[in-house]
């Protein structure tokens, strides 16, 4: 199923602003404004992320009186009981804030409710039983926030609640003493997760204490919490994970050294991804699987080797976690698909007994699975605990919000939460969600988007650009990890590796570079082998056996002839893309394909696109440019059917079938643009599927005149050199694409043109990679004079049939210059002989062995052109009269039965593309001036 490939926006201005001021690179410049950076500044601060750079704790409403209480409760050693959430956050959170009202003397306990039998958030009968163990001050972390009725129930026996979370603020607030929530007017820290409220207080508390260094040793806390939270990685929580990782590896947390050791990651160079997909899964793994007091008792231990035991016991429990949520994995995809839930904007799906532990999971694999909310819901008789989760872009929050009243209870934020409800309320829960999303507008997206920073040639990829990528880490949610483009990548090489050979190896491009495609559908490989590949990827170090060497995590790849966008913009009109793709097809079932052109002219026009397009060795041209020794090989290929792409002239085809069979195994022929018909045309076997490429030829011409540039884009053809000149001068920021045949180039090029609104770009007509429709541009202007109305097909690819316009920039007697040009490279029969003559009656033909030579003694009586002379060369190397060599060598001269007179040239294909290339260039001139009235 074909992706939507994205090109984010970004201010050049303010990326050049930022490169000059802080003399970092392009790239960088270019990576930070398309994450919203505005300025210099905020680069600067973006990139070095300072702690100092902190918002006070004292600016966030409610811990000035939290903090107060927290001191009398220490001043009168009143018991304090730390209420958190059982996944990593909570964790983080209870262990922050227990480390750090131990610091200032306060007599403290913590308590984290069980999963399974008390659920999320604060419960009455934990509120009852805390308070009969003498709590008068009860601290929630990471939850709390909707807990009215508890906090009610607590403040009745006797306690004062201090609320910290950062979950969505409802529409009524507990009564608490305190409510610390960076929701509630903190715009600098409003997506602070609840281990970064938690360290928020705790900073507050230590203010004036001289413990810095305490501080700085929960900065790996808060980090993990933040980066498996999901929360953005952006302003304050940028500072916080940035300098978080850092101290990683260095800080004296014995717990935090044991997971690195026991996750493999001890000694390594950590990014913000391993936080969330290899340590915090472990941590979670206790609250998932028994209790998470196991993973708070690690991180407080002092002890080395009870934290290793510990550790390993967390191991242990996400290696049961996979299976177990393998297992209901597979289980939700079965049911889904057979109760035709796929038609459902919001999926719903649950099952008897479901480990509630793991249900959250399943919940963001599904969404990943198939593109749109999910709630997963493990029943109880008839009772069900759900986890939801949701794609960027659906409020999930708000969703349930309006079916609050089918609900016992929920919680959580846009992305993730969490909700109770009764069997019997299940179809009022779907029919509300679907209300919902019908009411909003939103529809689930069939296809998966991508997003894109920017494309990188392949000569840029290097370890110093993944270093200058490196200083914008951390990456997460709100700073996602930069996504390039490579375009047109040929596949060198491919290894199926992993469990099932899930994943696959691949070699790119003419440097090799190493990449990794992971659950990459093994049916695909095939086409990896015959089509150049665009590749969506990440740079990443793969560091195997202590070897660091840099790859491509690829996270998608199209063949390259396929747009960007095939789902919203309608290419059913582009026949020469759907014949691409069946060409595509043929040659992975080992068939040859013929591409048949109406002259070498405009096979060289498409020729650099097809090659773009297929694999290296692919794509073979066969025409009568070639020299005979070069046909000859080509010829052999074909009659063979060996699989390839053959682009042939419709001359150079009616040369071969005069001698040769097409070959057996030959399905599909794809003519394109053909011109004026020819006497004696092939009939093609009813086996070969034979399709015609029309173009659109109902133009209307009208005279340019002296203004040629008048609005928004123009197209302008041009195809001589003076005139490219000519023209660059009169408009210096014309863009320039005539002459070039490096498709990345053009590319680029193009890419700048369509940035703008207005603007000029001269091209020469070769067929170009991913040209839009013909309504994208605001006019097209003929500088000069086309050689044949294919040269149009580049600029207009849609066959319709509305009447084009198209302005006319040159006069009359510009119609001559393509004649006078032909008539070079195609000489007539009279001037072969003319100088086949003089060649045959030199007094020492030994002395012409080269073109320069034979120029010089032709100097004498013939008025011709060098171009003439290699022109005529050819065709008697057609002929088998001489062998002549590009570079300009005459090797051998052969009378052979021509005598001293040559009687036709039809044995030349040189010469009978130059017919063909006449015809077209007639019926062109034809056309133009009927429709101009010259």
């Amino acid at each position: 199923m074909p992706n939507i490939w994205e090109f984010k926006n970004y201010d050049q201005q303010i990326a050049l602003e930022i490169q000059n001021k802080l003399g970092i690179s392009a790239l960088q410049a270019r990576l930070l404004a398309l994450r919203g950076v505005c300025n210099a500044e905020e680069a600067d601060h973006f990139i070095h992320a300072n702690l100092n750079r902190l918002t006070d704790p004292f600016s966030i409403e409610g811990i000035a009186a939290a903090v107060a209480r927290i001191e009398q409760a220490a001043d009168n050693q009143e018991k304090v009981i730390i209420y958190g959430d059982y996944d990593v956050d909570g964790i983080c959170s209870v262990v922050i804030l227990q480390e750090c009202l131990q610091a200032i003397g306060c007599r403290v306990e913590y308590y984290v409710p069980d999963r399974f039998e008390e659920g999320y958030g604060l419960n009455q009968d934990a509120v009852v039983c805390l308070a009969q163990q003498g709590c008068k001050l009860l601290i929630t972390v990471d939850c709390g926030i909707s807990s009215v009725l508890e906090t009610q129930l607590a403040v009745s026996l006797g306690m004062d609640v201090i609320i910290t979370d950062h979950h969505t603020l409802p529409s009524v607030l507990p009564d608490a003493l305190a409510i610390i929530n960076p929701k509630n007017g903190a715009r600098e820290v409003s997506v602070l997760c609840g281990a970064g409220v938690a360290f928020k207080l705790a900073a507050a508390l230590l203010t004036g204490k001289n413990m810095e260094d305490k501080i700085r040793e929960w900065l790996p806390l808060v980090a993990l919490a933040t980066v498996a939270d999901m929360v953005p990685l952006l302003d304050e929580n940028r500072i916080l994970v940035k300098n978080g990782i850092q101290l990683m590896l260095t800080c004296q947390r014995i717990g935090i050294h044991a997971l690195l050791k026991e996750s493999g990651m001890s000694g390594k160079s950590l990014q913000a991804w391993q936080l969330g997909f290899v340590l915090g899964p472990r941590l979670n793994a206790a609250g998932r699987m028994g209790s998470a007091r196991t993973s708070i008792e690690l991180l407080l231990c002092q002890d080395p080797e009870k934290a290793q035991e510990k550790a390993d016991q967390l191991g242990h429990m996400n290696n049961e976690r996979r299976i177990v949520e393998e297992s209901i994995f597979q289980e939700a995809v079965a049911n889904i698909e057979r109760e035709s839930d796929l038609e459902r904007s919001v999926l719903v799906v649950g099952g008897e007994g479901w480990h509630v532990g793991v249900i959250g999971i399943v919940a963001s694999r599904l969404v990943a699975m198939y593109n749109r909310p999910a709630i997963v819901i493990s029943w109880d008789g008839e009772v069900g605990k759900g986890s939801a989760r949701s794609p960027e872009g659906f409020d999930l929050y708000m969703a349930l919000d309006t079916v609050k009243g089918c609900l016992l209870g929920f919680g959580g934020h846009k992305m993730a939460a969490g909700l109770t409800l009764r069997k019997e309320n299940l179809l009022l829960l779907q029919k509300g969600l679907a209300d919902f999303t019908a009411d909003i507008g939103y529809h689930w997206a069939v296809h998966k988007h991508f997003y894109i920073d920017m494309e990188m040639d392949e000569d840029a990829i290097s370890l110093s650009t993944f270093e200058e990528i490196k200083m914008l880490e951390p990456f997460g949610e709100g700073n996602p990890v930069p996504v390039f483009a490579l375009r047109a990548g040929a596949i060198q090489q491919t290894t199926r590796v992993g469990l099932n050979r899930a994943h696959l190896r691949l070699a790119v491009g003419h440097n090799n570079l190493p990449g990794i495609a992971f659950n990459w559908e093994e049916t695909l490989d095939t086409q990896l082998n015959h089509c150049c590949q665009d590749i969506l990827f990440t740079l990443d170090i793969n560091d195997y056996r202590g070897k660091r060497n840099l790859q491509l995590k690829v996270k998608d790849m199209k063949p390259a002839f396929l747009p960007d966008d095939t789902v919203r913009t309608d290419y059913s009109h582009n026949q020469l893309l759907k014949g691409i793709k069946k060409a595509t097809d043929e040659i992975m079932a080992q068939h040859p394909v013929v591409f048949v052109y109406p002259s070498y002219r405009s096979l060289g026009k498409h020729q650099p696109a097809m090659n773009w397009y297929f694999s290296p060795g692919k794509v073979l041209a066969l025409h009568g440019h070639l020299s005979p020794e070069e046909r000859i090989r080509g010829q052999k290929l074909l009659k063979q059917g060996s699989s390839m792409v053959y682009m042939v002239t419709r001359a150079f085809l009616r040369y071969y079938h005069r001698r040769a069979q097409l070959p057996a195994n030959l399905r599909f022929l794809v003519q394109l643009w053909p011109g004026p018909s020819l006497a004696g045309d092939i009939v093609w076997p009813e086996n070969i599927e034979n399709v015609i490429i029309q173009q659109n030829n109902q133009f209307r011409f009208h005279v340019a005149g002296d203004n040629i540039i008048t609005r928004g884009r123009v197209f302008m053809y041009a195809n001589l050199p003076s005139t490219v000149e000519r023209l660059h001068q009169c408009h210096q920021r014309a863009r320039i694409e005539s002459g070039i045949t490096d498709m990345k180039v053009r590319r680029n090029l193009r890419r700048e043109y369509w940035q703008n609104e207005e603007g000029l770009l001269i091209s020469d007509g070769t067929h170009m990679v991913g040209w839009p429709g013909s309504h994208e541009f605001d006019e097209l202007i003929l500088a000069d004079s086309p050689l044949g109305l294919y040269e149009l097909a580049a600029l207009v690819e849609a066959a319709t049939d509305e009447e084009f316009e198209v302005g006319v920039a040159f006069n009359q007697d510009g119609l001559g210059t393509n004649q006078q040009f032909l008539n070079r490279l195609y000489p007539n029969l009279e001037l072969v002989n003319q100088v086949w003559f003089r060649i045959l009656n030199q007094k020492s033909r030994e002395g012409i062995n080269h073109l320069e030579d034979l120029m010089a003694a032709l100097s004498g009586d013939l008025n011709i052109s060098r171009l003439e002379v290699a022109s005529v060369l050819h065709i008697l190397a057609d002929l088998n009269l001489c062998h002549f060599q590009k570079k300009g060598s005459i090797m051998a001269i052969n009378r052979g039965s021509s005598g001293n007179y040559i009687e036709s040239l039809d044995s030349s294909p040189y010469w009978l593309e130059g017919l063909a290339e006449m015809l077209i260039l007639s019926d062109w001139e034809q056309r133009l001036t009927s429709g101009l009235g010259w």
